[in-house]
């Protein structure tokens, strides 16, 4: 493991409030093969009954949620600096995103975090991450919280 990792805990699991009032429970957990593709172990995340994998990704470049069998988006650049950018996306969608502070104080349902590292997308959206936790919280441009960490066990 990368000292000062944003991975989060493979131990735990994670949930997370999203804007439209439903409730995200992210689980690290074996997955069965199925469509004669094999998945192992990977995070599922679990959504008013229904489900999507994915795995996050991490070298001393980049930290990055990547998909099963397809893409991955970056979400961190390292080394963590303000004003650091860098791109996500595929072919002509990329977006660049740029990280805007480093150990800010952010409020989720959770807790309060005082080590966040902030990062603006391009259409104005705000996401912290937190070493150990990945993204805890995401604010749209208009200020609305799009998702939160509510819960970790």
């Amino acid at each position: 493991m990368i000292p000062d990792s944003y991975l989060k805990d493979k131990t735990k699991t994670y949930t997370y409030q999203m804007s439209d009032g439903t409730t995200a429970v992210h689980r690290y957990q074996n997955v069965p093969n199925r469509d004669g593709l094999v998945y192992g172990f990977m995070w599922t995340a679990q959504v008013d009954g229904d489900s999507y994998e994915y795995l996050e990704l991490e070298n001393y470049s980049i930290f990055a949620y990547g998909y099963p069998y397809s893409e991955y988006d970056i979400a961190l650049a390292y080394p963590v600096r303000v004003g650091k950018t860098f791109d996500t996306g595929l072919g002509d969608e990329m977006i660049k995103n740029t990280i805007t502070g480093v150990n800010k104080t952010v409020t989720t349902k959770y807790k309060t975090f005082t080590n966040a590292t902030e990062v603006m997308t391009q259409s104005g959206l705000k996401y912290y991450m937190v070493e150990g936790y990945a993204t805890v919280k995401s604010v749209n441009a208009q200020g609305r919280v799009e998702m939160e960490l509510v819960n970790v066990r």
